[in-house]
């Protein structure tokens, strides 16, 4: 069979390269970022932040949650909601599958009160 190269990654900041700076500018064009450190194999730490879900971003991964594909969700909504950081976040399954409380923290909705008048 005939190999399909992969789409390059877009060129991101590595994680030592994430300011203080970069963050406030973050938080000014999504209104909030979220972070989530792991430990490495290496004992050293990896961090990755996250911009808020958007539309689209959601409406796909309520789809995956319907089909039972919660890993597919979790990647889904990590790969797309990543804005900078450790890559590892987004290409190895342990760290995506740590991302999940990040996911369930990015995707939180509103508590509503129901009352029938």
């Amino acid at each position: 069979g005939r190999t399909v190269p992969l789409a390059p990654l877009k060129k991101t900041k590595k994680m030592e390269n994430v300011t203080k700076t970069q963050i406030e500018e973050w938080k000014k064009k999504y209104g909030k970022v979220l972070s989530c450190t792991a430990t490495n194999d290496e004992g050293g730490e990896e961090t990755a932040y996250f911009r808020p879900v958007d539309r689209t971003t959601l409406s796909y991964a309520i789809t995956l949650q319907k089909q039972n594909k919660d890993v597919e969700m979790v990647e889904h909504v990590v790969k797309e909601c990543w804005i900078g950081g450790s890559e590892k976040f987004k290409t190895e399954l342990p760290y995506i599958i740590g991302a999940t409380q990040v996911v369930s923290e990015l995707m939180q909705v509103k508590q509503v009160q129901i009352k029938n008048l």
